[in-house]
């Protein structure tokens, strides 16, 4: 049988002054997500708020059936205005989450204290074909909710150099760990939009981990094999999928 570890990250509408929707569709979406990653095997990580900002974007451009679809698989309300309000206020308690920190690090430093510093860069872009007529009510709730502004390229004549750039961007954005997330041929002439998100966070560990020379791992959840490591032992809580 094999084991897999897979990452997610859970939201909690507790943690915001109203309810909030988006914070339920992630969680939502990400267990649902969890549950087919899982079926195949191997160790996965993946960010369901990350994913989910991206495809709530897309959303927001949507349209008849495309966009009941879409409503229905990442269980958005129908409310719209406050699935994208409830994506706003997430992203800017993790922007406040990291300003907090980084003043921590300051008065510790002042005391000889730890001085890292959380790190979380989530960044939106749209890349438009130059000339198209993007929709303006689109481009406005993308900006102003998403910070995702508009940016020209020309798809039709500069297919390459186009997706060049925006791997650059990516791999800018996330200091180097994301690159060349589209691959060759990706982007063709026919191309009109490209929406990205990309996330990098930086963080110490709440419970560091102590370095094991020679640690156990089983392949399969059988063959064990020995290589260096981390351990950490402790008690946390978690989430049973049923199947």
């Amino acid at each position: 049988m094999k084991k897999t570890l897979i990452a997610t990250a859970i939201f909690t509408s507790a943690a915001y002054a109203e309810p909030n929707p988006a914070a339920d569709s992630i969680n939502t979406f990400g267990l649902e997500l969890h549950a087919r990653l899982s079926a195949q095997g191997g160790n996965q990580l993946a960010s369901p708020w990350s994913i989910q900002s991206a495809l709530a974007m897309t959303y927001a451009g949507a349209a008849a059936k495309t966009r009941d679809e879409m409503a229905a698989t990442l269980h958005f309300g129908e409310d719209e205005a406050a699935v994208h309000a409830g994506f706003a206020d997430i992203a800017k308690s993790l922007t406040d989450l990291a300003e907090k920190s980084r003043e921590q690090v300051k008065k510790s430093e002042q005391q000889g204290g730890p001085n890292t510093a959380l790190e979380i860069n989530a960044a939106n872009r749209l890349f438009g074909q130059d000339g198209y007529p993007f929709e303006k009510p689109f481009l406005d709730l993308v900006a102003k909710t998403y910070s995702a502004p508009l940016e020209i390229l020309n798809f039709k004549t500069e297919p390459e150099p186009s997706r060049v750039h925006i791997n650059n961007w990516v791999a800018k954005q996330t200091n180097d760990r994301i690159k060349d997330l589209i691959p060759a041929d990706c982007i063709d002439t026919d191309t009109r939009l490209v929406l990205t998100n990309a996330i990098y966070i930086k963080a110490a560990w709440a419970s560091e981990f102590h370095e094991e020379k020679e640690a156990s791992f089983f392949v399969n959840g059988t063959e064990e094999v020995k290589a260096p490591g981390l351990i950490n032992q402790n008690e946390y809580g978690y989430k049973k999928i049923p199947n």
